[in-house]
């Protein structure tokens, strides 16, 4: 029998995840299904298209912008209890595991090979497979591997509609399925549930350096850029802000944490810098906002001259992937503040529309972004509402996000 809580303290742990911004309503939370397997997933989804009722699927919660809560009132499906690691077959360079598994699992495994999964984010110590190809979470080493789809040979998946259906083959290479395999990555769930995967992996870099440059300007960054892009393997380049250095360092200058097959001076300790400004900044204020923002490298100078103004009474900066042109923007401010800090990120992602950018380059549009849909391409939505209806035409999945 499919184990199913209805108790509060279901409701409260589910509404949520890890996102700062905003939080999620119990209420919006039935009860939730802990299915340990394909054919549990795809009777819950059957059932509930009998019964009209409404499905909202959930990894590990480790969202950080609320793509994990849901909207709508609704039974939640959480798959952590689907955690088994199907096959790993390293003359191929591949691995099958079901949705729960999580990262730091599978790369557990791996690593008894000298192997690791070829794309992972941040995260991967809590975060599941699952979620993040339904994410296409990137993550620090995005430079060298590129985000969780590159790494995605097949998914199955059961459909909003209640079939069950596989996409992509057990190999490193395929033409046949492809398209309809990138349907279900990267659309958090609202066109079917994920409920196992084929993937890539990588041998672990024989030894990776890790260097800490410090420079007066983003012109001075670039150029140091260019010049690592193009000797020897990069892992991964994180920039941070002159104005986040100074306020929590004393010390205005940009850093620029590089980890590659060589040195290129400095030590590991913008490493631990880089991976704590996030908690750091939350602790420093009464509140923070977040965005994860991605231009084209060209256009990060305009982004850079928004945080070199004064905002009167707010903290901003930002740190992040150069490799990519991902960055994560702060604004930090007191409660009374908030107005102010709201009028900031709309400013930050009107820029970033102006230069064809991406207001999300790997947390994806969850409940605390919504509102800022409200200038998105109306026909891209149109034509997205249309492909979920042929997936799921009861709109029984992760209703209210598709707009």
């Amino acid at each position: 029998m499919i184990s199913y809580k209805k108790d509060r303290i279901y409701s409260l742990i589910y509404a949520s995840d890890a996102t700062v911004n905003s939080n999620g309503d119990e209420k919006c939370v039935e009860g939730v299904y802990f299915p340990e397997n394909e054919k549990e997933v795809l009777n819950i989804v059957k059932k509930a298209n009998i019964q009209k009722n409404k499905l909202f699927t959930r990894g590990r919660g480790t969202s950080v912008s609320g793509t994990a809560q849901p909207l709508q009132r609704a039974d939640v499906i959480s798959l952590e209890k689907m955690k088994r690691i199907i096959d790993i077959d390293i003359k191929s360079g591949l691995i099958e595991v079901e949705a729960g598994v999580t990262v730091a699992q599978a790369n557990k495994e791996l690593e008894k090979y000298r192997y690791q999964l070829s794309a992972f984010p941040a995260s991967y110590r809590y975060s599941s497979i699952g979620g993040n190809i339904a994410t296409n979470a990137s993550g620090l080493e995005a430079v060298r591997y590129g985000a969780v789809a590159n790494s995605v040979k097949s998914i199955t998946v059961v459909t909003g509609e209640g079939k069950l259906l596989k996409a992509g083959a057990y190999s490193i290479r395929d033409s046949l399925g492809h398209p309809l395999k990138e349907i279900f990555i990267g659309t958090f769930g609202n066109f079917g549930i994920i409920t196992s995967a084929v993937m890539s992996i990588d041998a672990i870099p024989d030894e990776i350096y890790i260097s800490t440059l410090k420079y007066g300007t983003l012109s001075q960054i670039m150029e140091k850029f260019e010049e690592i892009s193009k000797e020897g393997t990069v892992y991964q380049v994180e920039i941070v802000s002159d104005a986040i250095s100074e306020k929590v360092l004393g010390d205005k200058k940009y850093y620029v944490v590089i980890r590659a097959d060589k040195r290129y001076g400095g030590g590991k300790e913008g490493i631990d810098l880089r991976n704590s400004l996030s908690s750091i900044l939350s602790s420093m204020y009464e509140s923070k906002l977040s965005a994860d923002i991605c231009v084209a490298k060209k256009h990060l100078h305009e982004i850079d001259k928004l945080f070199q103004e004064p905002q009167g009474g707010l903290f901003t900066g930002y740190y992040g992937h150069l490799a990519d042109g991902l960055l994560h923007v702060n604004v930090c401010f007191a409660r009374k503040d908030e107005n102010k800090a709201l009028r900031f990120i709309e400013r930050v992602y009107k820029t970033v529309r102006a230069v064809n950018g991406s207001i999300s380059g790997e947390h994806g549009i969850g409940r605390g972004k919504l509102q800022y849909l409200k200038n998105a391409d109306n026909e891209s939505a149109r034509y997205l509402r249309r492909l979920k209806s042929v997936f799921d035409p009861h709109n029984i999945l992760n209703s209210g996000y598709i707009q």
